[in-house]
């Protein structure tokens, strides 16, 4: 036991060192790596609204939304985060919204973390192309298909 006790102070000393390093490159990298994750956001927003050459964020609450606009400055659509809790984890999804918001023109998912091969199908264009064209102010329907039918 006293053999044990007097062995575990290296064991100790490099959790301590090892931790406090960890936490140093965290606070030190962390405004960089949220302002590269906020840049791929709105870099995604383009690819939601067809026709976007760039994004603007106009609302950082708690339903992030970036003007989408074309090359010459008008606005071609909006793009909405989203977020949701899926079966094993949250799903966080950015939506396309046409000009006048009235239709879902894409949808992406920025980040799941679902069953392979299972939840994961989220991912597919199949699976998001079914939301293209569906009017805002309608009700989504859930459907559960039968894997012959998919």
């Amino acid at each position: 036991m006293q053999r044990w006790l007097r062995q575990s102070w290296l064991v100790l000393l490099l959790a301590g060192v090892l931790g406090t390093l960890l936490a140093v490159v965290e606070l030190s990298l962390r405004d960089r790596i949220e302002r590269t994750a906020r840049e791929q956001v709105a870099q995604s927003a383009v690819l939601v609204v067809p026709g976007g050459s760039h994004s603007e964020l106009v609302a950082a609450s708690d339903r992030p939304t970036w003007k989408v606009l074309a090359d010459d400055g008008s606005v071609r659509g909006w793009a909405v985060m989203s977020e949701s809790v899926g079966f094993s984890d949250r799903i966080r999804v950015l939506v396309g919204l046409s000009e006048d918001r009235s239709q879902i023109v894409g949808v992406t998912v920025l980040d799941s973390r679902e069953t392979p091969g299972l939840g994961e199908r989220v991912r597919e264009a199949s699976f998001l192309q079914r939301f293209v064209g569906q009017a805002t102010g309608a009700e989504l329907q859930v459907v559960k298909r039968s894997e012959e039918h998919t």
